[in-house]
């Protein structure tokens, strides 16, 4: 048997009301099967053949081939469809809220049961209910669904897609808009699986968890119909775009200790901690690096919400930084079993520092024969938040 580097227990670390992912994780495996390194992917369908970066192009052993790419979430409303984006708190927030700022009565939209404005985007995590409405934008980091896309010479491909949001279901009851009335991650995966000719078992549709980032699950209020059908399309073109640019590349990987970003978030239970970031770097044979894909566990909870200003916390703050590290290329990390971990201080030195955390181009462990290998399975998960778990039988996360 050879030890073949994989990707493996990746699942989505975003939080569900009645059902949780959580852990995303690169570890070695042993594989019996020994797919030929120079096969050219072609029995996986037409529309892979005709997006695959040339493809006659032979792989080495040591490569794989990997597409990556980024679109920004900033909303863009279209005023001639009637479209709004109402960035006043004043007018988003229910008179009902008890905030001083509060001042109109807002009616129920058929999609969710809070009393909220349908046409404010709310951020996620902070309070409960539409609280913080996103007032501004970022214009420096942004808000981004970004992906990378690994397949092997066997067709195998793993599509690792993270959105800077709080959280995005796999299914959906209400909350998607009209142009994509399937906008759930398994029914991307299904929809985008066919389209481009790969398995929908290694669609991994996540999101950062930051809590000053979009509610586009409800808890706090959602979003307008229209953004919600601009958030699936910019999910779908991210995965094409990655999958169309895929290239032949090297990968190397690593785990570092990072302590000091991470703790106990709060003192009556206890976390599974993990103090180590982890890594894997995908290199072009120009020397380029394509992605750097990395998870850690640590909730994104340091951004000031009262600002109104949409934002992804440290990890917007990691990928910016990693992007300049490393010269290019298209960087993120995965929340891991966050669970209970968060960590103190500023939202952007801890990003930065992590990203620092990591050794320069070249210097990381090198995987040798490149492969990849996806399953998914679906079980029942316990709902150990109760007000939460309340929330979500009433139907306020959609």
């Amino acid at each position: 048997m050879r030890l073949r580097t994989v990707f493996t227990g990746l699942m989505t670390g975003l939080l569900l009301v009645g059902s949780v992912w959580a852990g995303v994780g690169l570890s070695p495996v042993d594989r019996l099967v020994d797919p030929a390194a120079d096969a050219v992917p072609q029995q996986v369908g037409a529309r892979f053949a005709s997006l695959q970066v040339g493809t006659g192009a032979t792989l080495g052993a040591d490569e794989i081939f990997v597409g990556a790419s980024k679109i920004s979430l900033e909303p863009t409303p279209d005023a001639s469809q009637g479209e709004v984006w109402v960035r006043d708190k004043k007018a988003c927030l229910p008179a009902t809220s008890g905030d001083p700022m509060a001042g109109q009565a807002h009616v129920a939209d058929w999609r969710s049961p809070w009393i909220e404005n349908s046409n404010c985007i709310y951020m996620g995590g902070y309070g409960i209910g539409p609280t913080n409405p996103i007032l501004t934008w970022d214009d420096h980091y942004g808000l981004w669904v970004r992906t990378a896309v690994f397949a092997d010479a066997a067709g195998d491909t793993l599509v690792l897609t993270l959105l800077d949001a709080e959280g995005y279901f796999g299914e959906y009851n209400n909350m998607c808009g009209t142009a994509e009335p399937r906008c759930g991650a398994f029914d991307i995966a299904d929809d985008l699986g066919a389209e481009l000719g790969i398995s929908p078992d290694g669609f991994i549709i996540a999101s950062t968890h930051a809590h000053t980032a979009l509610d586009l699950i409800g808890g706090w209020g959602g979003v307008p119909g229209w953004y919600m059908d601009q958030v699936a399309g910019a999910i779908k073109d991210s995965i094409r775009q990655a999958f169309a640019n895929k290239a032949p590349a090297r990968l190397e990987a690593g785990e570092q200790l990072a302590r000091e970003f991470n703790g106990e978030r709060r003192s009556k239970y206890r976390s599974a901690e993990d103090p180590t970031i982890n890594w894997i770097r995908a290199i072009g044979r120009d020397n380029n690096v394509i992605t750097t894909v990395s998870t850690f566990a640590t909730h994104p909870v340091n951004y000031d919400e009262e600002l109104g200003i949409g934002h992804a916390d440290f990890p917007v703050a990691f990928a910016h930084q990693a992007e300049a590290n490393q010269g290019g290329g298209v960087a993120m990390v995965f929340q891991a079993g966050l669970g209970n971990m968060t960590g103190g201080g500023s939202w952007e030195p801890k990003g930065k520092g992590l990203a620092n955390r990591l050794p320069a181009v070249g210097l990381g462990t090198p995987v040798p024969t490149p492969d990849v290998r996806v399953k998914r399975e679906f079980w029942n998960q316990p709902v150990t938040n109760v007000p939460l778990g309340s929330l979500g039988a009433g139907g306020f996360f959609d």
